[in-house]
């Protein structure tokens, strides 16, 4: 079998996970750190409705900055994200058969899981993470969750999310993202394709980390909050949410431009995520659930647990 396309990836994984019941959600359009954050996704997860779906999700990171430089960093990536409540047994062998659907020859390849510990502090998340490892390149994660913004989720929940960019990669043999085959048929449309990312990454990088003003920046975050704010008191849910992650994303670039806003870093998050917890507790009670918020305090540090720990396929998923 020829490597896959992006298009091939995407339009395989697609189809795996429809045959399995998934519903196809319109794609993210706010900038977001991490596909769970979506509001299509975050905002029904207390519904206690069961469910399986998938989107696309245009991740935002900031923290790459890179200015194209780097062949595995970019401030934007693609993800195929899978949500489902509640954790099926068997998931893991669901996940390796979704990769050799993609075009992958397991048997052929170096696979391996590393679990660890996830801390998404933007909204409230912690929970245990299987990282996919392909022949060394991390290439997805699983995600099993149980509270978010504070709140117990009525269902326990498990996202997977593909780096549509890094399996691309992998398949294809190219060591750098800006050379993979996007498809679309016509190799001038490829071509196109391929140059476009190198030069919107190096500009974005520029804008990142030496044009952005640090007094737009935080004028815009105050906005955003205020926003925010207006929002819950009139009882909307989705416009307050969707303020607040535009209030993170703020906060992202002014951590790159500005050195002296660390010291009211954690004052402006915590304002953040409260945003946030309280958007839950307004969803979490008009479906009729009780938001309970004793979690205990939120670590501050986006981070994974530094001791991951690396688990073997058995010979039944080999």
């Amino acid at each position: 079998m020829p490597p896959a396309t992006v298009e091939q990836i995407l339009h395989r994984l697609a189809s795996f996970w429809e045959e399995r019941g998934s519903g196809l959600l319109p794609p993210c359009e706010l900038p977001v750190g991490f596909g769970l954050a979506a509001p299509e996704v975050f905002l029904s997860l207390f519904d206690g409705r069961a469910r399986t779906t998938h989107q696309l999700v245009a991740v935002h990171r900031p923290v790459d900055a890179r200015y194209g430089r780097s062949s595995l960093r970019m401030t934007r990536h693609l993800r195929f994200q899978l949500v489902r409540q509640p954790v099926s047994a068997g998931v893991r062998h669901e996940v390796l058969d979704s990769f050799r659907a993609a075009g992958f020859e397991l048997d052929r390849r170096d696979v391996r899981f590393v679990e660890g510990t996830t801390s998404r502090p933007e909204i409230g998340v912690r929970g245990r993470h299987q990282r996919v490892l392909i022949d060394g390149l991390p290439v997805a994660r699983m995600v099993f969750v149980e509270r978010a913004a504070g709140v117990r989720l009525p269902l326990s929940c498990l996202e997977v999310s593909y780096g549509i960019e890094r399996l691309a990669s992998v398949q294809q043999g190219h060591a750098d993202l800006f050379r993979i085959d996007w498809g679309g048929g016509h190799a001038t449309a490829r071509s196109e394709a391929e140059g476009s990312s190198a030069w919107m990454e190096e500009e974005r990088s520029r804008y990142l980390l030496e044009v952005a003003d640090v007094e737009l920046l935080r004028s815009q975050l105050e906005s955003f909050d205020q926003q925010a704010s207006r929002c819950l008191e009139a009882g909307l849910v989705l416009p307050a949410y969707e303020s607040a992650l535009r209030s993170l994303q703020v906060l992202e670039v002014l951590k790159l431009r500005s050195l002296p806003l660390l010291a009211d870093h954690d004052l402006l998050f915590g304002r953040i995520r409260r945003r946030v917890e309280r958007c839950v507790q307004l969803r979490a009670r008009r479906q009729g659930l009780d938001p309970d918020t004793r979690s205990g305090a939120h670590a501050l540090g986006v981070a994974d647990d530094p001791d991951d720990r690396q688990l073997e396929l058995t010979a039944e998923e080999r």
